[in-house]
């Protein structure tokens, strides 16, 4: 799993969308899907795995992480939208480094 929303503007919340793909022979059940901004040393790193030096991690707030799934994914390819959001949050502060950045987004599960 992983991916990014498309880019944001402080104060913008947009629904992240994930797909879960199953490569398994039979259904396999996914408890919890954790959804969190990647990083580095405390600055983001964006979909094509560049650090974006001073467009900073805690900036951005996943909503509805752990999404809570409790239930079989058969095999093959299931979409998952509308499940969680990522914001920026407005610093009052230049947050201009993460301008134009596709922020990348770690998902693990249980």
């Amino acid at each position: 799993m992983g991916g990014g929303p498309p880019p944001l503007w402080p104060g913008d919340t947009q629904a992240v969308g994930f797909a879960i793909t199953n490569t398994n022979s039979g259904s396999v059940y996914v408890n919890n899907v954790t959804i969190a901004v990647t990083s580095s040393a405390g600055d983001v790193v964006n979909t094509s795995n560049n650090v974006v030096p001073g467009c900073v991690a805690s900036w951005f707030t996943v909503n509805g992480s752990p999404v809570a799934l409790d239930q079989k994914v058969a095999t093959g390819t299931t979409d998952f939208t509308g499940y969680a959001s990522i914001t920026l949050t407005e610093t009052n502060s230049d947050q201009s480094a993460c301008e134009g950045q596709a922020i990348g987004l770690t998902f693990s599960s249980n």
